[in-house]
């Protein structure tokens, strides 16, 4: 069972948990991220990629080369 008190891991603990689990620390960081980041930022539908610009998919590149 999952208590309510469960405390958040520092870096260094993450990166020792992560070590001695035999993984890479920069692949298991990466992949955490981009799977964390497309759920906060706003996606392009034409490709996917995280949107950069503060007006999502008004002329940005991907959305100008799909009109034309």
């Amino acid at each position: 069972m999952k208590t309510s008190n469960s405390r958040i891991l520092s870096t260094n603990e993450i990166q020792k948990i992560v070590q001695n689990a035999n993984m890479d620390y920069e692949s298991v960081v990466n992949k955490a991220l981009n799977q964390y980041l497309s759920k906060i930022f706003l996606s392009c539908p034409f490709t996917d990629e995280l949107c950069l610009q503060k007006t999502q998919c008004i002329g940005c590149e991907s959305y100008d080369l799909t009109i034309k």
